[in-house]
């Protein structure tokens, strides 16, 4: 008999690698100030524009923990404008 894969404890989706928790934000907090139509992506979903509230990109930020477990945390990243399409174009 097989051991049935770990699941999260937050949404009881199966976890992919025991070893790795990965916790990403879907918007900056003010996106949610804003109408939808204010959202802007120039292509790949980690980078965001917003109408009047600035220019953003998604970062990683992994976190060792004990156990050979790494916490990823995806966490949005305000930056200018000139940034901004330095990373669209790349």
């Amino acid at each position: 008999m097989s051991a049935s894969p770990a699941s999260c404890s937050c949404c009881g989706e199966p976890l992919v690698d025991e070893r790795r928790i990965d916790v990403r934000f879907g918007l900056p907090d003010v996106a949610f100030e804003l109408p939808e139509e204010a959202r802007r992506s120039p292509g790949p979903s980690a980078l965001l524009a917003l109408d009047g509230a600035g220019f953003f990109v998604r970062c990683l930020l992994p976190v060792r923990l004990t156990g050979d477990t790494e916490l990823v945390l995806g966490a949005w990243m305000e930056v200018d404008e000139e940034t901004f399409r330095h990373a669209a174009a790349v």
